[in-house]
């Protein structure tokens, strides 16, 4: 699941959004765009529970941050 994700995001020809990211608090903030019915301190403990993949944290952030988007309007649906 991982990897389709990571190659949809590829496939729309789109920058990954960590390309602007400088700090924590920049990928949380996008988060909270993607999210907007979560919290901010949701958004922070998630990210600190966050596995990193290949020792990097942005794009398995960008992953849990899409989960939580469809899980989120499955749950609406």
């Amino acid at each position: 699941m991982e990897a389709t994700l990571i190659e949809l995001s590829n496939i729309k020809g789109e920058k990954q959004p960590w390309t602007n990211w400088k700090t924590i608090q920049d990928a949380i903030n996008w988060g909270k765009e993607q999210l907007p019915h979560l919290s901010q301190s949701e958004l922070e403990r998630h990210w600190n529970n966050l596995t990193p993949i290949k020792g990097k944290k942005a794009p398995a952030w960008v992953q849990l941050v899409q989960e939580l988007q469809m899980k989120s309007q499955l749950q609406t649906a």
